[in-house]
């Protein structure tokens, strides 16, 4: 089975002298899913790893004028989401096994290999780097929120105590989240911290909301659709509190019967 990122096939730079070493490497690696990209020069090959768009590389112990380590001493800073493997046949070299357990190499390739075990390491590798692509995406979508939040805790703390402040916070919500990737869990989440920004208590009541019509909708058997549709109404049920003065909101949440 290939290996694929994304309907893409992932790019790995082997950094390697010997024709015999690149020619059965390269296959395996193609067989696997992977474009492979060969250099015997380590000035090249480090070239291309400041253009990046590399999700793996495979660095010999020793290749031309540098060390396999520097090599990927080198990728760890140009490319810090690939998967680092080097190919050695002193396994048991204190700086080997120092590389391993800093994590500067993932694993290292035995010379000669076994198949069996290269293919698994070239497989688990490929998973590496795709943990490690969405752990960064999920890095910069989660900044992005927090960013949205604190824009609406000034907005709050400027405009909260005003008529239609809490209007505006809903506006400017909608308008930051629009104007993102569109995903439907940034949005409702987005929601929901804006309400925690008004009030801590009404993110709570909207956990607690969802998590019961979770279960109604798992009772009932819904349809997709409909099962997400009433989800979403669950998170966003007191969408509308916002836009009302915050004294009212508390005097509200103290004693609703009041």
């Amino acid at each position: 089975m290939a290996i694929k990122k994304k309907q893409q096939d992932i790019r790995a730079l082997l950094v390697e002298e010997n024709e015999i070493i690149i020619d059965s490497l390269g296959e395996i690696m193609r067989s696997l899913g992977y474009i492979v990209i060969t250099h015997k020069d380590p000035s090249q090959a480090i070239n291309m790893m400041k253009g990046g768009s590399v999700g793996l590389v495979i660095a010999d112990d020793k290749c031309g004028s540098k060390e396999g380590l520097e090599i990927l001493e080198i990728a760890q800073k140009e490319v810090p989401t690939a998967t680092r493997l080097l190919l050695t046949s002193r396994v048991n070299d204190d700086a080997v096994q120092s590389a391993v357990k800093d994590r500067l190499v993932y694993r290292y390739i035995t010379k000669p290999w076994l198949t069996e075990d290269l293919i698994l390491t070239l497989k688990t590798a490929a998973d590496t780097f795709q943990l490690a692509e969405k752990n960064t995406s999920l890095t910069l979508e989660k900044n992005d929120l927090e960013r949205t939040v604190r824009d609406l805790e000034k907005m709050v703390a400027s405009g909260g105590g005003k008529e239609g402040g809490g209007a505006a916070v809903v506006q400017a919500t909608q308008a930051a989240v629009v104007a993102g990737d569109g995903d439907a869990g940034t949005i409702m989440q987005a929601m929901i911290e804006m309400l925690y920004v008004f009030h801590p208590n009404l993110k709570s009541n909207a956990i607690r909301t969802m998590a019961l019509v979770k279960t109604v909708a798992e009772s009932l058997q819904l349809e997709k659709i409909a099962a997400a549709a009433l989800y979403q109404a669950a998170a966003l049920h007191d969408i509308a509190i916002p836009g009302v003065d915050r004294p009212i909101i508390r005097r509200w949440l103290r004693d609703p019967e009041k």
